[in-house]
């Protein structure tokens, strides 16, 4: 049996193999509001399970994943240059989360200083 181990941020439009449930088909997602393609599988597999197609084709689910994924990477990336770097926000995004955005980043840059 062929065994699969996705990345953190990787996302596969076709079941995966789980070796430790010892079943060929496997799909995970948690809730639909914290990501689209969680929210995509939500749909896909409801409309399975009430005997229905899926709403969204194969190249459309190909499609989206693809940019989801390129998308995480991009903002993972920049995260982790940002906490590397030890960047402060512009005070544009600061002010856009007032009360969140300065105080959040201030905690985090004081755990992480030397």
């Amino acid at each position: 049996m062929e065994v699969s181990w996705p990345c953190r941020n990787e996302s596969f439009t076709k079941p995966i193999n789980h070796a430790t449930l010892g079943v060929s088909r496997c799909v995970e997602f948690t809730s639909p509001i914290r990501q689209y393609s969680d929210l995509l599988a939500h749909y896909q597999v409801k409309a399975v399970l009430r005997g229905e197609l899926p709403p969204y084709s194969n190249a459309y689910v190909q499609a989206v994943m693809a940019v989801v994924n390129l998308l995480s990477t991009q903002a993972a990336n920049l995260k982790y240059t940002l906490f590397r770097n030890r960047v402060p926000l512009p005070a544009a995004t600061r002010n856009a989360l007032p009360g969140i955005g300065a105080s959040i980043f201030e905690r985090t840059r004081a755990c992480h200083s030397d």
